[in-house]
């Protein structure tokens, strides 16, 4: 859902389909003239004029952008790499700067109105395990959670300069205490980590979620990052 009044949908029938443009004023449909592969994730650039559209189920993976400026999107060109990337790429994290997006895998590439700039790999992060990402690009920070750390199967948290992708620090992410019953426990590592930095970028917030038996627990930590 865009800031625009539209919402844009990608269809799931397991064919190449048709990007379905809401107008959720009126309620009108409208359907993109051009060919679409179904089962893309969709992201909505922070300046509220384009999506880029990341297949799923195709390989090699497709990025797309669509231009949203009038409210029924309207196809702009694709990404120039085919191949080149890993087959199990189907996300992006967006920064709300808007200048760049972080694949999975750490990959960092551009964002812009231009064509040539647009969508082409200028870093790269060195952290495979991307799990969960929070920029401050004010403050120069990119923040990743990763079920993985010092090569073993915990969770763990990095701190990355946000123009270099260079690692700053990293932290392990504590095991805390799950309820098995009313008066019993048992102290886990969370199975999934989501990160969130303060306006400052000198504080993250953890949240850590925990699955046992059909229940669901949280726990919140706070760090200071430098």
């Amino acid at each position: 859902m865009s800031s625009n009044g539209w919402a844009y949908a990608s269809a799931d029938d397991g064919e190449d389909d048709l990007l379905m443009s809401i107008d959720l004023a009126s309620e009108q449909v409208v359907l993109s003239d051009f060919e679409f592969r179904t089962r893309s994730n969709l992201y909505i650039h922070p300046s509220g004029n384009s999506i880029y559209s990341f297949s799923t189920i195709y390989s090699p993976r497709h990025l797309n952008k669509y231009d949203i400026s009038n409210g029924p999107a309207k196809f702009l060109y694709e990404w120039q790499y085919h191949g080149e990337f890993p087959s199990d790429l189907n996300k992006m994290y967006i920064p709300e700067s808007g200048e760049k997006a972080i694949l999975p895998g750490g990959y960092v590439i551009s964002l812009s109105d231009s064509e040539e700039t647009d969508m082409q790999q200028v870093g790269m992060i060195s952290n495979p395990g991307i799990y969960s990402l929070d920029c401050t690009g004010d403050v120069g920070k990119i923040l990743i959670t990763s079920l993985s750390f010092g090569g073993y199967f915990r969770p763990g948290f990095y701190v990355y300069d946000y123009h270099t992708y260079d690692l700053i620090e990293s932290e392990p992410i504590s095991k805390f205490l799950v309820k098995t019953g009313q008066e019993s426990g048992m102290v886990e590592y969370p199975d999934y980590v989501y990160a969130y930095a303060n306006q400052q970028g000198d504080k993250v917030y953890l949240i850590d979620k925990y699955c046992h038996n059909g229940h669901t627990q949280f726990a919140v930590e706070v760090m200071d990052i430098d």
